[in-house]
Parts: structure tokens; C-alpha cells; sequence
């Protein structure tokens, strides 16, 4: 675990009264030390603390120290002193011996990686992944048509998808946690304030605009997700793309290297996959802000601010007045301008008496509910149906443990998509979440390569299916 190599006092300094002091110096010495470091420049604790000095005039020069509880009782004037002091002791700093009497200031790696990654969110930056997903699309690409010189390209294509998919599901996130804070603040200020500067400004001038724009993640993904089709079921191209990486990495199992081949062309797929899911939950949340900010604008323009107090204000001065018997009211009457025409009560008025209506029936729409029907059935039949698959495996097997695809017949509808669903467990590639994955237990497809089959309603590569368990049963895909 990552805090069993942490310091328990690391985060001390951030949690003490002088917590901006700290954060400063960090960020000056992140500076020094590791974002704009020369190669062979090495620094002194001298110059390390000289860095503290400066990063405190720039970020935090109105900030006065605050002493400690665990200050010493004669502490050092220089604040920069007891900041790196105090840095040292609490784990962020290292003093390594060099030559003779010199000391070399360095960062511990822990806490190296803990300030990249905080300079990493401090830093505004646009999301990129139009020029990501066809980063993917290259590669894949010349995967491909080059599969033993392109071998290594894949695992920098799986790095750049979890990114990718990471950038998009961050700003999912950051609408989802938007849109549920605005759904608990009252109208006003503050929900503008959330609505116009946080979400419109940095969500989508920044990001939104730029992921329906050009950096439309559909641009590539229907491309992406064939060329990982094709790929998973080419045993070949996979078996040139593992030798192409063993040859950079010889000390690998060849059996290893295509297991993280499988795995890699299956992350790809089903990032991809999911992409439609994540834009329509962002499209979601959007509107949903949009909808909340309307209607707060909406009851702005019809209810005055500060109703509440205003009213308060008024019930206290009549009741404050005193009481007169020759008035015809019991209290002076108090004219006041927070209350306009349109807001007073209005008494009830007689209704008007009801009038007939002619009741008009009217024809339901049968076009629209067959075709609904037509498109349900549809759904239903294409759904993913693996008893069927079972079923029609069965019938067509019998007895025997081998069978080609050229001795598979076709009767009707469903036993063609029972035939189009043989596709998804050709060299096992159902996933382990799919419907289909407990069938590979039972069956084995494999491609005969170079072979095709031709029936009157398709021509496609020959298949061979291989019974795995002798046992007849469908309960396992029910």
C-alpha cells in the first residue's frame, strides 16, 4: 500500500497554521528541483532554501508566520530556515553526502510523485482528445498493415486510450458533482455563480465546446473499434504482433506477451464501446444545470429579493404603531413599496359554470404502434440470445465432436443469427462480462484460414466448431 512508505508527519506542515507558507515552498523547490531542472545541476540546501525565499515574495509576500507548538524555544529568524527545517523532518526533503563536505537537497519519491501530480491538477489545460483518438487510429492503423514491425505500437495505443477515457470520465465526473450541487442551493447568487463561472466557463468554454467539436471522440471510434475487430480475429497478425514485441523484449514468455496482446486489444474495444454511454450521461447533467439555472432566472424575475426580510420589516412597523379607537382600523395604516399590485391577495371569484364539449375520438395511431411493435420485435431477435446459440450448436452437432461450417444448414431466422453470433467465440474473445462467455466452457470456434464457406444466405470464412464437454445441457446459458 502507497501510505506504508509515507512519513506519518508528511502532511504536518500542510495541516499547520502556516499551510500557504508550505504549499509555496513546495511549489518553489517542485521548481527548482524537478520541473526545471538541468541535467547534471544539482542543488545545494543553500540554494534550496534561497528557492523558498523567492517562492514566498512571489506566492504568499502579505502572509506573516504563525508560530507553531512544536517551535523550539530560541527558533530561527529566517523563515525560510525553519521552513526547510521542518520540511526535512516531516519526510518531503532529503540530504544525500556528496563529495567531501558538500550536501545535495532532493526530494523523497513518494512525496516527488505527490507534487507532480498536484502540479499536474493546478495546471489549466484543454482536453485533447480528437488528436488522442486519432493518435489511436495512426497506430492501430499501421498495426494493421504491419503487424510484426508495429508490434510494440500497441501498448502506447492502450496507455493513450486509458487516457483518453480518463480525461472524458473526469469531466463526466465534473459535471455530475456540478449539477448535484446546484440541485441543492437555493436560488440565487450562488447557483448563478456555480452555473455562469464554474461550468460555463471552465467546463464548457474549455472542454464541453472542444469534445462536440473537433474533438468529437466519434470521429475515430467506429474506425477503432473495426481495426480491433479484425485484429482479435486474426490469430495470425496477433501471433506477428507478439513476435514483433518479443523481439524488444526477449526475457518474455512469447505465451505472456500474446495473453497481454488479447488483453490490450480487448481494453481498447471496450473503452471505446463504453464512449457513448459516458457523452450521454455529460449531455445529461448539462442539461439538467441548464434546466435548474432556467427556472432560478425564471422565479429571479417573478419574486423580489430578500422577500422574507422585506416582509419581517413590515409586519414590525404595524406592529409597532399604537393603537387608536377612532380609526376604523386597528393599526395605522403603513404604506410600503415592497409589495407592488400584482403580488397582493385577490379574493376568489365566482367560477364559471361549466359548458359541454363534444368528446372526439380520436384514431389511434396503428402505423406508429406496428412499427414500434417491428422495432421491438427486431431488438428482441438481435438481442445477444446464447440458449439459442446453444440450441442451434446442438442440433447441428448431434453426436458428433467437430463440425465445420460447411456442414452447418440453415432453416430459418433465427438459426442465420444464431450463425452471425458464431463470431463472437471464435479464438474465445467473449469477454468475461458478455452473454456469451459461458458458452466457451462447452464450444471452440477457430478460423480455417485461406477457407470460406458460401451458403444461399452469405459468404463468409470457414468456421470450425469443437464440442469441448460431452455434457448435453442449455441451463448454463438460460
Amino acid at each position: 500500500m502507497i501510505f506504508d512508505g509515507l512519513s506519518p508527519d508528511l502532511f504536518r506542515p500542510l495541516a499547520s497554521k502556516n499551510a500557504r507558507l508550505y504549499y509555496a515552498s513546495l511549489q518553489a523547490l517542485y521548481r527548482r528541483l524537478i520541473d526545471n531542472q538541468i541535467a547534471g545541476d544539482e542543488c545545494t540546501p543553500k540554494e534550496a532554501k534561497q528557492a523558498i525565499r523567492l517562492g514566498i515574495i512571489a506566492d504568499c509576500d502579505s502572509q506573516e508566520w504563525a508560530e507553531e507548538t512544536d517551535d523550539e524555544d530560541a527558533p530561527e529568524p529566517d523563515v525560510a530556515n525553519r521552513i526547510y527545517r521542518k520540511l526535512r523532518e516531516t519526510g518531503w526533503l532529503l540530504e544525500i553526502d556528496d563529495v567531501g563536505y558538500r550536501k545535495i537537497t532532493s526530494f523523497a519519491y513518494l512525496p516527488a510523485q505527490l507534487l507532480t501530480v498536484i502540479a499536474q491538477i493546478s495546471r489549466s489545460h484543454e482536453l485533447e482528445i480528437g488528436s488522442t483518438c486519432q493518435g489511436v487510429y495512426t497506430n492501430l492503423f499501421a498495426l494493421m498493415n504491419q503487424p510484426r514491425e508495429s508490434g510494440p505500437v500497441l501498448s502506447f495505443s492502450a496507455k493513450s486510450s486509458r487516457h483518453f477515457y480518463g480525461e472524458v470520465a473526469t469531466l463526466s465526473a465534473t459535471t455530475r458533482e456540478l449539477s448535484h450541487r446546484m440541485m441543492n442551493q437555493q436560488a440565487g447568487p450562488e447557483l448563478f455563480r456555480t452555473f455562469f463561472r464554474e461550468f460555463v466557463d471552465q467546463v464548457i468554454s474549455r472542454d464541453y465546446k472542444t469534445l462536440n467539436s473537433k474533438d468529437n471522440p466519434y470521429q475515430y471510434r467506429s474506425k477503432i473499434l473495426s481495426i480491433i475487430t479484425e485484429l482479435k480475429t486474426s490469430p495470425d497478425r496477433v501471433q506477428l504482433i507478439s513476435e514483433g514485441i518479443k523481439a524488444t523484449q526477449p526475457n518474455e514468455d512469447l505465451e505472456t506477451i500474446i495473453k497481454r496482446v488479447h488483453k490490450e486489444l480487448d481494453e481498447i474495444f471496450r473503452i471505446f464501446d463504453n464512449v457513448p454511454r459516458l457523452m450521454d450521461s455529460i449531455e445529461r447533467y448539462r442539461r439538467s444545470m441548464t434546466r435548474r439555472t432556467s427556472e432560478a432566472i425564471r422565479y429571479a424575475y417573478t419574486v423580489t429579493g430578500d422577500i422574507g426580510k422585506k416582509l419581517d420589516s413590515v409586519a414590525s412597523k404595524i406592529a409597532g404603531t399604537a393603537v387608536e379607537d377612532d380609526l376604523l382600523y386597528p393599526v395605522k395604516t403603513t404604506e410600503d413599496t415592497y409589495l407592488s399590485k400584482g403580488r397582493l391577495y385577490t379574493p376568489k371569484t365566482a367560477r364559471a359554470e361549466a359548458q359541454s364539449t363534444r368528446v372526439q375520438h380520436q384514431q389511434p395511431p396503428l402505423d406508429k404502434i406496428a412499427l414500434d411493435r417491428a422495432v421491438k420485435a427486431y431488438h428482441q431477435r438481435r438481442s445477444d440470445n446464447p440458449k439459442r446459440l446453444t440450441q442451434f450448436l446442438e442440433s447441428q452437432l448431434g453426436d458428433k465432436a467437430l463440425i465445420t461450417t460447411d456442414d452447418i444448414t440453415i432453416e430459418g431466422l433465427d438459426d442465420l443469427l444464431s450463425y452471425l453470433d458464431l463470431r463472437k467465440l471464435i479464438n474465445d474473445g467473449a469477454s468475461r462480462g458478455s452473454a456469451f462467455s459461458p458458452l466457451q466452457q462447452h464450444y471452440k470456434v477457430t478460423v480455417t484460414e485461406g477457407a470460406m464457406t458460401k451458403n444461399q444466405y452469405l459468404t463468409a470464412p470457414k468456421l470450425t466448431i469443437i464440442r469441448r464437454s460431452s455434457k448435453r445441457n442449455t441451463e448454463h446459458a438460460s
